[in-house]
């Protein structure tokens, strides 16, 4: 990266979240995907696996790096955390 201190924070959030053995560009990713979704919502990632959950480019190709979908304060990772997040909203 020639941007040292964006560098500088990739690295910092790559070994603080332990993901510095993935590749640069997939560090650069889940920094970016981080530094996004978390403005939105702060507690979206309590688990750094959860970062891995809205990551949809896994080959590097398809031109969108991550889709996060939240619904009251979860991020939903399918159609079912839908229903269950239906089923326990109180009316």
């Amino acid at each position: 990266m020639e941007h040292r201190i964006l560098d500088s924070y990739v690295k910092d959030f790559s070994q603080s979240s332990q993901i510095d053995k993935l590749s640069p560009h997939k560090q650069f990713e889940y920094f970016t995907n981080y530094t996004i979704v978390s403005e939105i919502h702060p507690e979206a990632f309590s688990e750094i696996a959860n970062i891995a959950d809205i990551d949809v480019d896994n080959v590097g190709t398809f031109g969108i790096d991550a889709i996060a979908v939240i619904v009251n304060n979860n991020i939903v990772k399918s159609i079912d955390d839908i229903d269950i997040l239906a089923k326990s909203k109180v009316n």
